[in-house]
């Protein structure tokens, strides 16, 4: 009778001792996880912050404007006076029709509108 209560309470000291070994090792495991999505983390925002200033200085008009003085790029406004409209003829020398009115997408798919289209 006593060596059954001796080893019955030798065996639960080592059931209780491999848990806490067992609950240890996890510990350990999860902390290298953890330390791990940490690191990408910081990278992550790390990244994200590169990316928003750069999307900010891209889109700035500081920046625009140095990067046109450094090309010596210089923009003024267009004299009225220099632009043309020009007509482009189609194969048969006439002046392109002009435009014709159209309800919907659909009117192009129907005959008659077609034959509309072709006379003016």
């Amino acid at each position: 009778m006593k060596l059954r209560s001796v080893v019955f309470g030798a065996s639960a000291v080592v059931a209780v001792s491999l848990l806490q070994v067992n609950q240890q090792v996890e510990l350990v495991k999860a902390s290298y996880v953890l330390r791990e999505k940490e690191k990408q983390i910081a990278t992550l925002v790390d990244r994200n912050r590169r990316l928003f200033y750069n999307s900010i200085c891209l889109k700035s008009p500081v920046a625009l404007s140095d990067a046109l003085k450094r090309r010596n790029v210089e923009l003024t406004q267009p004299d009225t006076r220099l632009i043309a409209q020009v007509l482009i003829a189609g194969e048969s020398g006439k002046a392109p029709a002009p435009a014709v009115e159209k309800n919907s997408m659909l009117d192009l798919l129907v005959p008659s509108a077609q034959a509309a289209l072709q006379n003016k």
